[in-house]
């Protein structure tokens, strides 16, 4: 099952006065993502080009601003430069091979799985052992760092699968800090 999202870049630029970076996050096929963008404060409100500046792995976006100097030039050329975050190592390495379908799929033909599910501590310890038999060992500091994200996307692609993506998209709402934002502003 493939889920497709779109992200639509949309900057205001207001009055135009001084302002500081902005940042950006979205959840993109259950991985919450993250984006410094940089306009120029005299930027005037009507379209701007958009360069995208990508760093490899290791970089912080804060070393690429630092050896690239783009923000300067996007103030002397007047374009709007978005610094997406890097996955971290871990999370990239379980997205790319595919660890949380494959763990719940395997999960699933051995457990059966109602709406009250929760992700215990035997759980993620089972998921740790899955992906140590992959070869995939992180860190203790790795691992503390995604212990959350981990635990609501494995109940999330566990919920995909028993009980519909309905379900999983309501797990993974309930961890969008968009979402989370847009409730508290609503009283919630």
């Amino acid at each position: 099952m493939i889920k497709t999202a779109f992200v639509i870049l949309s900057i205001g630029c207001g009055a135009c006065g001084a302002r500081a970076d902005e940042t950006m996050t979205f959840s993109h096929q259950g991985i919450q993502r993250t984006a410094t963008i940089h306009a120029p404060a005299d930027l005037a409100a009507a379209p701007a080009p958009v360069v995208i500046s990508l760093h490899g792995r290791g970089q912080s976006v804060a070393s690429l601003r630092d050896s690239l100097h783009l923000d300067a030039t996007a103030d002397r050329e007047h374009f709007i430069v978005v610094y997406p975050e890097a996955l971290s190592r871990l999370r990239a390495a379980m997205e790319a091979s595919g660890s949380f379908t494959n763990y719940a799929t395997q999960f699933l033909t051995h457990h059966q799985v109602t709406e009250d599910f929760e992700v215990t501590p035997q759980i993620i310890q089972d998921f740790r052992d899955f992906l140590a038999a992959r070869e995939i060992v992180p860190g203790v500091s790795e691992w503390i760092a995604e212990e959350s994200f981990i635990e609501n996307r494995l109940k999330t692609e566990i919920f995909d699968q028993a009980l519909g993506v309905e379900k999983g998209d309501q797990i993974e709402a309930q961890r969008d800090p968009v979402i989370l934002k847009a409730v508290e502003a609503l009283g919630g």
